[in-house]
This record gives structure tokens, sequence and C-alpha cells, in this order.
């Protein structure tokens, strides 16, 4: 995970880029007329000094905790989203994609059923064999949904790592429960 900071001094334009796999979270903010980006709480905080809740977000998310989009559970701080780049003028500041699965796809050829059915297994394989090269033991979160029995059987294929499985689950989780489907 990343974060790139790109300055065009020729149009006095600064590009803040996170990169797209979206594996850690990235927020902005502006305190006293400076950006900051950050990506740990802890880190902006001190920093903050006076840091209130989002009241508005907190009520959401307390009722909707699978939340989607840029508000955080602080005022004034925002998550930049993954692909996405910050542009700073000299008087304003705007937010543009710069990579999305949509915009990928759309520029690849439409595969027939099988192809893409390969090609989807061949590209999860390689990514399952890269992620775990070389680790000895790995600990899978089994939800006892599809998702996570796909990754289960993936491992066993393309791993030669030792798998510990652990099944968490509470009563009145959000997501249900799925141990028994």
């Amino acid at each position: 995970a990343y974060i790139a900071v790109l300055i065009d001094r020729g149009y006095d334009l600064i590009h803040v880029l996170r990169d797209p796999s979206g594996a850690r979270c990235y927020f902005l903010a502006e305190l006293s007329g400076v950006h900051v980006f950050f990506s740990e709480a802890g880190d902006y905080v001190p920093l903050a000094g006076d840091v209130r809740p989002d009241a508005g977000f907190l009520r959401s998310f307390l009722r909707y905790p699978p939340h989607l989009g840029r508000r955080t559970g602080f005022a004034g701080v925002a998550e930049l989203a993954p692909g996405e780049c910050a542009i700073y003028a000299r008087e304003e500041r705007s937010l543009q994609s710069r990579w999305t699965p949509q915009a990928v796809a759309a520029n690849q050829p439409a595969l027939s059923w099988r192809a893409g059915i390969d090609v989807l297994r061949t590209t999860t394989e390689d990514c399952v064999r890269s992620r775990t090269a070389g680790l000895e033991k790995i600990a899978l979160r089994l939800s006892g949904g599809f998702d996570s029995s796909v990754v289960l059987g993936l491992l066993r294929g393309c791993s030669q790592a030792e798998i510990v499985c652990v099944n968490e689950y509470w009563e009145g989780a959000p997501e249900g429960d799925e141990r028994d489907q």
C-alpha cells in the first residue's frame, strides 16, 4: 500500500494519489489551512488537538456498520478512496478517480463464459501463490459463506503453508449466521 505525492511546479499543482489496492486506509483533513494526509488516527489526533466526532456518521455506522463512503468518525476527516487522487491547485482542491475496476474492465475485450472462468481462476491462483509464497502458517477467518470457502480451496491448492481456520461468530452479527448455509 502506498500514497504518492507528485508535485507539478510548472502548473503549481500537487497530486496525492492513493494506490488502487485499498490495502491501507488513507485519510485527509485540513488543520489551520494545512492539508494533512495520514493513515493512523493516533498520528492525527495529537496534531489536531480539538477532535470532534461526526455524530451523523456515527449514528449511521451504528445502524449499519459495513458502510461505504468517504466519511469517518471524525468531523472534518475524509477517506481518500483507493485509486483516487486529491489535486491541489493554488486556491482549490478536487478529487478524481485515477483507477477503478470498471475503467480497467471497459478496456478489455469481452470474454466467453468459459474464457472468463479460466482467466478468473488463473489470476486468483496467481494472487494466492504470490501472497503466500514463503509463509509457513496462514490463519484464515471462515465465515461459512462462499467467499471464504473459495479462499480456503485456493490456499489448499496453491500453498504449502499450514492453514489454520478460525470461525468467528457472535449472536446478532450483522451479516447473520452463515455457518449452517
